[in-house]
């Protein structure tokens, strides 16, 4: 319902690339022992398949990639999304008990969220111009 069926194919990868960077950014966190997870959310999941790399998280990004499409505001819109993943997400899931922070500060956080966004961006728009420029080859 609220993805823009013209373009579901760019916004689905935005949630693929999003999703495999979390789980190797959250992986590389719990090997360096700067975050855990002392429980899981279902007993079908390991300790570093937390649920949010491939749900929550994707979805805001495809969401505000849909949403901003102008630079300026997306890294507005990523900005906001940024400080408040980092602080009222992160702490929603210590508060919950899913998630607890060893060598880690929510402000480290920020501009990984941050950066990941205008990476992703970078990337998707580079595939659409190779696109576009091999379909006025043809």
């Amino acid at each position: 319902m609220l993805v823009d069926k013209r373009r579901i194919i760019e916004i689905s990868l935005v949630g693929l690339f999003i999703s495999g960077i979390a789980f190797i950014l959250d992986q590389i966190g719990v090997s360096l022992r700067y975050w855990i997870y002392p429980y899981t959310l279902t007993h079908l999941e390991r300790d570093l398949w937390l649920p949010a790399n491939f749900s929550i998280i994707p979805f805001f990004y495809m969401m505000i990639y849909q949403w901003f499409p102008k630079w300026n505001k997306y890294v507005l819109a990523i900005t906001v999304f940024a400080f408040f993943a980092s602080f009222m997400g992160e702490s929603i899931f210590k508060w919950l008990g899913i998630y607890k922070v060893l060598k880690w500060e929510h402000i480290y956080s920020v501009p990984f969220y941050i950066l990941i966004g205008i990476f992703v961006k970078i990337v998707l728009k580079k595939f659409i111009s190779i696109e576009t420029k091999s379909r006025n080859e043809i």
